[in-house]
């Protein structure tokens, strides 16, 4: 299969590729590393990377940040980081590779744990790793 890993720079994106390389070609992405470079933030950089890349079997989404503090003093501009980042770049993501995927194609999304095991100051992160896992 010829997937694409967006957002492989992390831990979770890094054990997503090691899991997968051996059996697929996998193209990495992301906004400053990876084969292809992608901002989750512009709809028109989503649609220049498929442009670029063509038809694809799945895409994986490990992507996407969200803001760490105390509940007590954030602001909505601080919940909206991620919201607008992670949640709408993945989505946007998502939105976007309906078109380069083949028949039988997949689009998975990942989270992480914040939403089932919450911690402090991740606030904002359990929010959106739910609202990706709903």
């Amino acid at each position: 299969m010829r997937i694409l890993a967006v957002g492989t720079a992390g831990d979770v994106g890094k054990a997503g590729v090691a899991e997968l390389k051996p059996r697929h070609e996998i193209i990495t992405a992301g906004r400053s590393s990876g084969d292809v470079r992608v901002e989750l933030l512009d709809a028109s950089s989503i649609s220049a990377m498929f442009e670029k890349l063509g038809k694809l079997d799945a895409v994986v989404a490990c992507a996407g940040h969200a803001h760490y503090g105390p509940l007590a003093g954030m602001t909505e501009t601080q919940f909206m980081k991620g919201l607008k980042d992670k949640l709408m770049g993945q989505v946007n993501l998502a939105l976007a590779a309906r078109e380069v995927l083949r028949p039988g194609g997949s689009i998975t999304r990942t989270s992480g744990t914040a939403s089932t095991e919450p911690v402090l100051g991740g606030a904002g992160m359990s929010l959106v790793n739910g609202a990706l896992e709903s």
